[in-house]
């Protein structure tokens, strides 16, 4: 799918595209931004942060597993992904669903916040 949206502060739209894939049955999740320069160039301007591994910032993807998504809200980008608690198939996240979102710092988005909201179970 894709979504377009004002999230820079700078009037210019951005694209906002998210795609599933599947190798070997995994059912994988793909999401990036991109923008057109002063040039009419397409740039890639999909946060480095959401790049990272789990490993690498525990903090912002604790029982991230894939199905992340970008969207829009209220003119901010946001991330959003199914919390994976242990034991929990591939199709059925059991954690909630975390939403990080970032601002536009003139020149990249930066991490803003993180919201975690749990699940009934």
């Amino acid at each position: 799918s894709i979504e377009y949206g004002y999230v820079t502060g700078n009037n210019t739209e951005v694209a906002i595209v998210n795609y599933r894939t599947c190798w070997s049955g995994t059912g994988g999740s793909n999401s990036e931004v991109y923008m057109l320069d002063s040039n009419g160039d397409l740039v890639d301007i999909t946060p480095d942060s959401t790049r990272l591994s789990q490993a690498e910032n525990k903090k912002f993807f604790d029982g991230f597993a894939g199905h992340g998504y970008f969207g829009i809200n209220e003119s901010n980008l946001i991330f959003t992904y199914p919390i994976y608690k242990a034991g929990d198939s591939n199709a059925s996240p059991t954690g909630g669903m975390t939403t990080i979102t970032f601002k536009w710092n003139g020149e990249k988005f930066i991490y803003d916040t993180i919201s975690i909201n749990p699940s009934a179970h």
